[in-house]
């Protein structure tokens, strides 16, 4: 079987491209073959699958050889690039577009894909639609946070998610968000988690009871990711002393956080910026406790990436947080509130009741979000099987005895 993944922006330093990369090898362990079409300043890394880029021009390194003479878009600012999609000139717009249409064409030229997946839709899934292809689309959440700005690609996006054969999203309160926003008919999108690398990230050493613990957050400096909701929390008296803080991320409030962080004399907070993954995996395993503020989400894939790594996790009620952290394994408090926030950072350094072991934490998300379930539902989905087990968000979700059983079917 081959398997094609689009994405509108690079593999390196974003969701979606972690996302891609681990489920492309996920795909390739089934013995398939996998195809990535993505927007590149350069490939410095072999991968198992393979490799299409189109070459943009990168801000820093100008004088480089590129495919299109300006920087790839992205939906929300992000170390690689500064430009978003509606900075775009109609010229510019027109030689991406016909420069991915052209790359596309290219690509189905040769190989016959059994299976193509293009990440936000937005732009490629309309592309897709034109050239007359089959796909699924997967959300992840910028693009509907920049949709419902009123974006000037709003009906590519639209013409997108219509001719899409299913739509995949993390969690079914994304799916109803998605619902809500696109008008979209509910059977038409499935909400399928996503998984996590267990070889990426370890369990960290036994925790020492130090008095001030290691708190870790990654994500984008941006008002959607609640980060300035947990510098204010962190701000208060009874806190402040408690946590060490590393911020791992850059955004649009970068400036606002170093000013907060002035203003209330917070020292032991470090903005660390974007750092690779391994780094990311690094302080993951060093720290006591990693929080996720945000006020929507879609996963978040950090919260599997910590768990992985038996480290529990601090999180407000969106996405799939509130069944990660069910059945106390992990403390949840309310979105865009302060004072719940707070209430949670004090919930975790006096609990009464401990939370379960960092092996436990492990145990339960490679057993239940582990790459290899993705994988295998959405082989399944395009081919057919299962497809009221996929639909009903009453079941759980596939059990060690379900993947064994569709695992000979799926690698044929």
């Amino acid at each position: 079987m081959n398997v094609l993944f689009l994405s509108h922006v690079s593999l390196m330093g974003t969701g979606s491209g972690t996302y891609i990369d681990a489920l492309a090898r996920s795909f390739i362990q089934f013995g398939h073959q996998v195809s990535v079409l993505s927007a590149e300043h350069s490939i410095s890394q072999d991968t198992p699958y393979t490799r299409e880029p189109i070459y943009f021009r990168d801000e820093i390194n100008a004088s480089k050889h590129a495919d299109l003479p300006f920087n790839y878009a992205s939906f929300l600012p992000h170390p690689l690039t500064t430009r978003t999609f509606d900075t775009l000139s109609e010229s510019e717009y027109a030689k991406y577009r016909a420069k991915i249409k052209s790359k596309i064409k290219q690509v189905v030229s040769h190989t016959q894909f059994h299976m193509i997946n293009v990440l936000h839709g937005w732009i490629i899934g309309d592309i897709l639609h034109e050239l007359g292809l089959e796909f699924l689309v997967t959300l992840m959440g910028p693009e509907t946070v920049v949709y419902e700005r009123g974006s000037c690609f709003r009906k590519e996006m639209e013409n997108s998610l219509i001719h899409a054969k299913k739509i995949i999203c993390f969690s079914e309160e994304y799916k109803g968000r998605i619902v809500s926003v696109y008008h979209v008919d509910p059977e038409q999108v499935i909400a399928l988690p996503p998984g996590v690398d267990p070889d990426a990230f370890s369990i960290r050493n036994a925790c020492k009871n130090h008095p001030i613990k290691q708190l870790l957050f990654v994500g984008r400096l941006t008002e959607p990711k609640g980060i300035l909701v947990l510098l204010k929390a962190l701000s208060a008296p009874e806190i402040r002393d408690k946590f060490r803080v590393a911020v791992v991320g850059d955004g649009s409030l970068r400036k606002a956080c170093e000013a907060f962080l002035k203003d209330n004399a917070l020292l032991n907070i470090d903005l660390l910026g974007h750092q690779p993954q391994n780094e990311v995996a690094r302080l993951m395993s060093e720290s006591d406790v990693l929080v996720v503020p945000s006020l929507h989400e879609t996963g978040p894939l950090v919260a599997l990436e910590a768990m992985a790594s038996g480290v529990p996790v601090i999180g407000t009620r969106v996405g799939l947080l509130p069944q990660l952290l069910a059945e106390g394994r992990g403390v949840l408090c309310d979105s865009d509130s302060v004072d719940s926030l707070s209430k949670a950072l004090l919930n975790f350094t006096n609990r009464e009741k401990p939370l379960p072991s960092g092996k436990e934490l492990r145990e339960f998300v490679l057993s239940q979000y582990a790459w290899q379930n993705t994988t295998v539902r959405l082989l399944s989905l395009e081919r057919g099987n299962a497809p009221h087990f996929l639909r009903s968000s009453k079941n759980k979700w596939p059990t060690k005895l379900f993947i064994d059983s569709m695992t000979s079917l799926c690698t044929s």
